[in-house]
């Protein structure tokens, strides 16, 4: 240490330049002598020391005490007190100042010279510490991990950079946080943290436990969390010493691998497909999924550590299995057969690949069971081949083309019949440039029109055409729809019907003579009931008795309904049937002129439209309403009496409705219209009967008749 610069600070000259002397004859050198304060503060200022001797009891403004104060804030200088002799009073004023020691005043060399050594080698221990301290500092603040200092009773004493970036908390909020502040709430985070607490509270440090600390934002952060708890002087543990390494990415990554880990297992052991893991070293299955099992039967525990070879049908097949995938590392598509637990063989499209799994090689195989598809393509081959029996063997000549007129197929008949050399030549060309030798579709064509209306569309073939060969032939073009209901194309077949339209034209003309024939039969039987009614007016004409002359009248009007019914066969087109309303207008019209009637007093309203009846059905009816009529006209109505005649036909179905109905005065009330004795009335009641109908009379207003029948088979068709 000699040879070290002291500055003294000493008001009284004589003790400064004995101190002086003191200090020179050891070997320093003396860098000054001051006797205030201000003037002390002046020398260190120009040329710091290496140690300040201050008098304790420096007079001045500037006391020796606040001297020592303001060297040791400005400067790191060491200062040692002078003072009068060893009294605590000095010691206990001068702590204050922090001095590096006190040297009483007058001292032996020996005593100067060791009390100055020791300050300066305190003062050297201290400039060493600091730096120390501030590497340490440096370290700790540039440290990639977190660090926390927390007390024993829980305060935050201290955080790095780290630690501020890791919460996302500034120091000053970490310096009012606890330390339980610090960890996540979660049931998981709190319980881990009150257990690490415990453990370096009870002096056990603390080595990587994983746990969540909270971020400002109230995220979990994820560390691996060491404590190392720092004791004091009396062994008592004070302070823990907490480094936090953030391990959030890895346990994501970790959470991925177990979400992707149960997401496979879940598709591998959901998928329908059959799926297996197999070692490659050992050729025995790892693991299967259900529907592995299903497709070979058995169940999941049956397969694990059982040798893949079982469920080969050929063992050589396997191990040129397994070279092939050794060699190329996957394949996919491969049609392979197994056994299954039963004995049957599984047809299936296999694909595989090597995968590694904890460190060995396995196959992974995934297969799609197409045995039920092998079976329908057999039996949908035998299908084929029988339609093609069918098709070729058709009398029909049958042509199948898409929407753009393209042939799909065509069957023998219709090759030979467009005299083709070949089917195959025809497939894939437009329709109308192999059979007519035509650019353009042909007019006469039904694709469009089939098109259009998405039902069955016939027509004739031209019988002149060159290639029928003046024969009739007839085309029915059906389309052919997609399971949404649109057309992609059409199946046209061509019939000769030659034979058929030669029958058609006799049958023609034998029903054209047939309805000549009826025709005549109904003049001549209506021509046959005007002579009688003509013979019956000319004996009629030789009566000279009333009453007998009204009988003969009442049967002319009989036969003339009879008739009339002939007479509308003959004038209709149709034979079989009689119009019933255009018969009952033309009767009724009749009899009003027969008897006279004034239509301005008595009015006929016929409600009969669109009725149409056989012949033996039509005769009783007509018969029925004549005899009804005419007794409405005859009893009804008083000679001045004014009224309305209904006359009325209604169908339902099979059931007929006929009615005959008057407003006049009525019948006896005690009138029974099946005793009574009148001849009109009992073949009124004759006729129902013919009919198989029901007779009823209703007398609520005026008169109803009314018959009710169901026309059947016989009388239908007229047989």
């Amino acid at each position: 240490m000699a040879g070290e610069r002291i500055l003294i600070v000493e008001n009284e000259p004589g003790a400064a330049n004995s101190l002086a002397s003191s200090l020179t004859s050891l070997g320093y050198a003396v860098a000054g002598s001051a006797g205030t304060g201000e003037e002390a503060l002046f020398l260190l200022a120009k040329a710091p020391p290496a140690l300040v001797l201050v008098d304790v009891n420096l007079p001045g403004p500037m006391s020796g005490i606040e001297c020592a104060r303001t060297i040791r804030r400005q400067s790191d200088v060491p200062v040692v007190f002078l003072t009068p002799g060893s009294d605590s009073a000095y010691l206990a004023r001068g702590r204050s100042a922090n001095p590096f020691g006190y040297l009483p005043i007058p001292c032996q060399p020996a005593t100067l010279h060791a009390t100055i050594g020791f300050a300066l080698f305190k003062a050297g221990m201290e400039k060493k510490l600091a730096e120390s301290e501030e590497k340490y500092r440096d370290l700790y603040e540039t440290a990639p991990n977190a660090y926390f200092s927390v007390s024993a009773t829980g305060e935050v004493l201290s955080s790095n950079a780290a630690a501020v970036n890791l919460l996302g908390h500034g120091r000053a909020t970490l310096s009012r946080m606890r330390v339980h502040d610090l960890f996540h709430t979660s049931p998981e985070g709190a319980e881990a943290a009150r257990a690490v607490h415990s453990r370096w509270l009870a002096g056990e440090p603390v080595r990587d436990v994983e746990l969540p600390m909270r971020h400002a934002d109230g995220t979990p952060v994820w560390v691996s969390l060491s404590v190392q708890p720092v004791r004091d002087e009396a062994g008592k543990v004070s302070e823990g010493r907490m480094m936090a390494v953030d391990i959030t990415k890895r346990k994501l990554a970790q959470q991925k691998l177990r979400d992707q880990e149960e997401l496979f297992s879940k598709v591998f052991y959901l998928s329908p497909l059959p799926i297996a893991i197999t070692k490659l070293n050992t050729g025995c299955f790892a693991r299967v999924n259900e529907a592995f099992a299903s497709f070979l039967g058995g169940s999941l525990s049956d397969y694990p550590g059982l040798p893949a070879e079982t469920i080969w049908d050929d063992a050589e097949k396997q191990k040129g299995f397994i070279r092939q995938i050794r060699e190329k590392g996957s394949f996919q598509g491969v049609e392979l057969s197994f056994s299954s637990s039963s004995g049957d063989t599984r047809d299936c499209l296999v694909s595989a690949e090597i995968v590694e799994i904890g460190g060995e090689e396995h196959l992974l195989s995934m297969a799609v069971d197409i045995t039920d598809r092998k079976t329908a393509e057999e039996s949908l081959n035998k299908a084929h081949q029988q339609l093609r029996a069918i098709f070729d063997t058709f009398p029909g000549a049958v042509n199948v083309v898409d929407t753009s007129r393209n042939i799909l197929d065509l069957s023998e008949s219709l090759r030979r019949l467009y005299g083709l050399s070949s089917r195959e030549g025809a497939l894939g060309k437009k329709c109308h440039q192999v059979y007519r030798g035509r650019e353009a579709p042909c007019p006469d064509c039904s694709l469009e029109r089939v098109m259009q209306s998405g039902e069955l569309v016939t027509r004739m073939i031209s019988q002149d055409h060159e290639t029928f060969m003046g024969g009739a032939y007839k085309a029915y073009t059906h389309p052919i729809k997609d399971e949404n209901g649109q057309i992609w194309g059409a199946v046209e077949c061509v019939m000769d019907v030659t034979d058929l339209f030669k029958a058609e034209e006799q049958a023609r003309a034998a029903l054209e003579e047939k309805e000549a024939l009826l025709r005549e039969v109904h003049h001549r039987v209506k021509n046959n009931f005007l002579v009688i009614i003509g013979l019956l007016d000319l004996q009629a004409a030789y009566i000279t008795h009333d009453p007998t002359l009204a009988m003969f009248r009442e049967i002319q009007e009989r036969i003339r309904a009879m008739a009339l019914v002939h007479q509308r066969l003959y004038q209709s087109r149709s034979l079989a049937k009689v119009d019933f309303g255009a018969y009952l207008h033309e009767m009724t019209a009749n009899l009003f002129h027969l008897y006279g009637a004034d239509p301005a007093r008595v009015s006929l309203n016929i409600l009969a439209q669109d009725i149409h009846l056989s012949v033996d059905t039509a005769v009783p009816c007509g018969m029925i309403v004549n005899e009804l009529v005419t007794n409405s006209l005859k009893y009804a109505f008083d000679p001045r009496q004014c009224g309305e005649i209904q006359v009325g036909v209604l169908t339902t179905g099979p059931v007929h409705t006929l009615w005959v109905a008057d407003n006049g005065k009525g019948l006896p009330p005690d009138f029974d219209i099946t005793r009574c004795k009148s001849f009109g009335m009992r073949l009124v009641t004759i006729l129902a009967r013919q009919l198989g109908g029901s007779l009823r009379l209703d007398q609520s207003l005026g008169t109803r008749i009314t018959v009710t029948f169901v026309e059947n088979e016989k009388q239908r068709s007229g047989k």
